[in-house]
């Protein structure tokens, strides 16, 4: 995993030395355009796992469709043509054990609603966000001395 559709070996270092502080741009599902191939790109990290997979409807939740790459770090990654926004999917995550546990993305930007848990594909890059209020107060709040 050289450079993988646009992660770079450096990002994967930042993130193990615990200087990478907006992961969120590699990490999760990310809706990308691989040389003119529209799919989600997914990156999680799971050093203890034997086998990793990427689980939704678009495959029939079958763990062994879509097994992901394991680089040397830990790093499991893969991309998946045909999956767009609003897709919903889970990792299935093969233990030292060899126990399949279905696991959300831990960096999702979207998620069901309980009790339903699965993630779900989600494009940030349109979001707006409604936080101004907050942002244009927050320097004038001593939040320490202010309860939430």
């Amino acid at each position: 995993m050289e450079n993988f559709l646009g992660i770079s070996k450096e990002q994967l270092y930042l993130f193990n030395n615990g200087l990478d502080y907006k992961s969120y741009n590699i990490f999760g599902a990310h809706l990308y355009n691989n040389n003119g191939i529209e799919g989600v790109r997914f990156l999680v990290y799971a050093p203890h796992a034997k086998r990793v997979s990427v689980v939704g409807d678009f495959n029939n939740w079958d763990y062994n469709a879509n097994i992901m790459y394991k680089n040397e770090l830990g790093f499991f990654y893969i991309f998946l043509e045909n999956i767009k926004e609003g897709d919903i999917y889970k990792y299935a995550i093969e233990t030292k054990n060899s126990e399949i546990i279905l696991k959300s993305d831990p960096y999702a930007f979207y998620s069901e609603v309980r009790p339903n848990t699965a993630s779900i594909v989600y494009d940030l890059n349109g979001y707006k966000w409604k936080d101004s209020n907050y942002i244009k107060n927050r320097e004038k709040t001593n939040h320490f001395l202010k309860p939430k």
